[in-house]
């Protein structure tokens, strides 16, 4: 018994660590699909990331888990993040001030403070766009709200 939950702790730590040196891709959701503990018919298979998996329940929650993305293919996703566009952000606070989102090109919603932060966030990387983010305006209103992703130092995992 105790040598079972031995293995499974460093088996899981052995999938987290190869999962958390990806660019994209959330480590707890994002995986070898063989790793799941999940019924194989719960998992989505990333498209181009071969033998990676994502739990279906993360598909178009406007969050990329998949490396390429493709759990936030806008096609597919457009009626879930247009709902998450409009409600996704009630209620969400930081600091006692409102979460402030941001909407990309492809119709998906992050939150403002993630737009020109150096990492793709959207499915079409518009959050990233040179033209975007050299906007001085833009840039005052995102340093405005640069404090939502930072929690003591680091980011948050909103």
């Amino acid at each position: 018994m105790m040598a079972d939950r031995l293995l499974l702790a460093l088996g899981l730590s052995l999938v987290l660590l190869t999962v958390v040196s990806a660019k994209k891709g959330h480590p707890w959701f994002y995986q070898k699909c063989n790793k799941f503990f999940e019924d194989p018919e719960d998992l989505f298979a990333c498209r181009t990331n071969k033998g990676m998996c994502v739990v279906k329940s993360q598909m178009c929650d406007s969050v990329v888990d998949c490396l390429d993305g493709s759990d936030e293919d806008p096609e597919e996703c457009w009626p879930d993040h247009e709902e998450y566009c409009d409600t996704g952000f009630n209620d969400k606070w930081i600091q006692s001030q409102p979460l402030e989102k941001w909407q990309c090109e492809d119709k998906m919603c992050i939150e403002l403070c993630r737009v020109c932060d150096g990492e793709e966030d959207c499915h079409d990387a518009s959050d990233e766009d040179p033209k975007l983010c050299k906007d001085k305006t833009l840039r005052q209103i995102l340093d405005g709200v640069e404090y939502q992703c930072q929690r003591d130092g680091k980011a948050n995992e909103l």
